[in-house]
């Protein structure tokens, strides 16, 4: 929390910005800035609410967004941990379901990393970004357009059988598909 009082995030916003993908001290610095954040985003204490409060005040939420759109494998699994511990909290959640335009810009994010995703995909970042999904698909008044924005590529069998390694993962999607459907036939 100290961290946080000294409002220590301030200061790794310009690493945070760095769009550059073959500069690898910039890289370094940037993924050494998400891992600082990553550390303070372990919201199982006390202070998650307070913590969570912090970041979204901060304006550094896009900055996580631009991390998964420019960064590498790493940089990306980082980002997107942040991104769905912020979202699992109810504050994250609202944030990020308030205004169209945040939250269309977090889904399209979502679905080009799976998009860009190998024919042996990061099961680490998979599951993350599952998790975000999962999260978003609890937003009612979003459901129409958010069913449409879920990459094509999720629903392929050979997809959510590169998935099978991680059966958390397969129950989290599948647990997506139940909620994007049932909502959609009420």
């Amino acid at each position: 929390m100290e961290l946080i009082r000294a409002k220590i995030t301030h200061y790794l916003h310009p690493f945070l910005e760095i769009t550059a993908t073959n500069d690898t001290p910039l890289v370094s610095f940037r993924l050494t800035s998400l891992g600082v954040i990553g550390a303070l985003a372990k919201f199982d204490d006390p202070n998650g609410q307070e913590i969570v409060h912090y970041l979204l005040q901060s304006e550094i939420f896009p900055l996580f967004i631009m991390c998964m759109n420019y960064g590498d494998e790493t940089t990306q699994i980082v980002s997107a941990l942040i991104i769905v511990k912020i979202v699992s909290q109810e504050e994250g959640l609202k944030y990020c379901s308030a205004n169209g335009e945040r939250f269309f810009t977090l889904v399209r994010a979502l679905g080009r990393v799976v998009d860009r995703q190998p024919e042996r995909p990061s099961l680490r970042l998979l599951r993350f970004v599952i998790g975000c999904y999962l999260r978003l698909s609890e937003v009612p008044r979003a459901m129409d357009a958010f069913k449409n924005c879920i990459p094509a590529r999720m629903t392929q069998q050979n997809f959510i059988t590169s998935l099978r390694e991680d059966p958390q993962s397969v129950r989290m999607l599948q647990q997506l598909f139940m909620n994007i459907t049932s909502r959609h036939n009420i």
